[in-house]
């Protein structure tokens, strides 16, 4: 189970269950004033009454281990989805990165999260980047990702590490924990080589594709960084709508949906000059007589 790890200072994400406990042991023989450094980080969503407990836990092991701890409580609420719970939780530790002045969040992540993601990301329909969910982010650092789950509770076990057990983990009102359900009684390690592979292979053509809308910024973009319609409207539909994708990202516009790309490339073609169109996240798409252009409300 041995990583790299680059040195630097670092918020390590822990939840107080086996697989943050396990990364934060793990951490440990990395640790050296020198040449790395430790902030663990305790997010408390508020969703369970007996949430404290576990802050109290992740306090007392970090103090342990000699690392520094935060935390942040929060009130979402026993009916808050999933999306809340992460979206608050990021929130708290990029947040935290920042103010410390620290390089990157670890979090404990393993090879059944990202299996796991990728058929929620499947089953939700999202786009290329659903079958590459783990990789973008280079404010977070996963070192456990190619570990199984098993493997981190055997080594809790032989290390006789103690941790917390979350009991939201077996509610199946969230769709990921029925899902993990159903796979841990049917996905063999045939399949789960294969999704792996399918991860592997996307990631590259990711990366690729990437570069390659990168690349169509000088032609497309004017120098205040508006789309020139005529330059636009001559691409292939499909790469019209990866690079829509990649504009408003840009430009912070969150939930960017299939629909709402295709409303913004028709846009690019119909939209009479000083119209405008919601897009949503506190942001319209204004059409100009040459240009296209994202504003703020």
């Amino acid at each position: 189970m041995d990583f790299v790890l680059p040195e630097g200072k670092y918020l390590v994400a822990v939840s107080g269950g086996v697989d943050s406990v396990v990364l934060l042991d793990l951490l440990y023989s990395f640790h050296n004033t020198e040449l790395y450094e430790f902030v663990v980080a305790h997010f408390d969503h508020g969703i369970r009454p007996d949430s404290a407990k576990d802050a109290k836990f992740v306090k007392e092991l970090s103090e342990s281990y000699g690392f520094k701890f935060v935390t942040e409580k929060s009130s979402l609420g026993i009916n808050s989805s999933e999306e809340m719970a992460r979206n608050a939780r990021y929130e708290f530790l990029r947040k935290t990165t920042e103010k410390l002045n620290l390089d990157a969040v670890l979090t404990a992540h393993h090879q059944d999260d990202l299996i796991e993601t990728i058929f929620l990301h499947t089953i939700r329909g999202t786009g290329r980047y659903g079958l590459d969910p783990m990789s973008r982010t280079k404010d977070i650092i996963r070192p456990l990702l190619k570990t199984k789950k098993q493997d981190l509770i055997n080594y809790a076990q032989k290390n006789k590490l103690d941790w917390q057990e979350d009991s939201t983990n077996k509610d199946e009102k969230y769709l990921r924990n029925a899902l993990r359900k159903t796979l841990s009684k049917n996905l063999n390690q045939v399949s789960r080589d294969k999704i792996l592979l399918l991860n592997e292979s996307v990631s590259k053509i990711n990366l690729e594709l990437d570069e390659l809308l990168n690349e169509l910024d000088s032609f497309i973009l004017d120098k205040k960084g508006l789309i020139i319609r005529s330059r636009f409207v001559v691409l292939p539909f499909v790469v019209e709508c990866e690079y829509i994708k990649k504009w408003l990202s840009f430009y912070g516009v969150k939930d960017i949906s299939k629909q709402l790309v295709g409303r913004v490339v028709i846009a690019s073609k119909t939209l009479e000059s000083g119209k405008k169109i919601d897009c949503g996240s506190n942001h319209w798409l204004k059409s100009n007589k040459l240009t296209l252009e994202i504003l703020h409300k």
